[in-house]
C-alpha cells in the first residue's frame, strides 16, 4: 500500500478495515465504492479529501493535481453521498 501516492497511515488503516491492501485491489473496487465503504463501515464522518486522495492515488498522482472537472465530478458524487 505504501506505493499509492496521497494515501497516508490512516487512509491505509481505513482501506485495510474494507479489504483493500493495494493498488490493484482499489483500482478494481473504485474510489467512489471504498470511500462509499469506508463511511459505512469505518468512518462515517470521511471527508471529500478523501475521496479525492482514493482517485488520486488509483491515477498515480496526488489529490491536489487532480483536474478541476474531475473534483467537481467527485464533489458532486460526495453531496448525494452525503445526503
Amino acid at each position: 500500500m505504501n506505493d499509492l501516492i496521497g494515501i497516508g497511515k490512516i487512509n491505509r488503516e481505513k482501506l485495510n478495515k474494507i479489504g483493500i491492501e493495494n493498488k490493484e485491489d482499489l483500482t478494481k473496487i473504485g474510489s467512489i465504492e471504498a470511500f462509499k465503504q469506508i463511511r459505512e463501515k469505518v468512518d462515517s464522518e470521511a471527508w471529500i479529501r478523501t475521496l479525492y486522495a482514493f482517485e488520486g492515488a488509483i491515477n498515480g498522482v496526488k489529490s491536489a493535481d487532480l483536474s478541476r472537472v474531475k473534483k467537481d465530478e467527485l464533489k458532486a458524487i460526495f453531496r448525494e453521498i452525503d445526503k
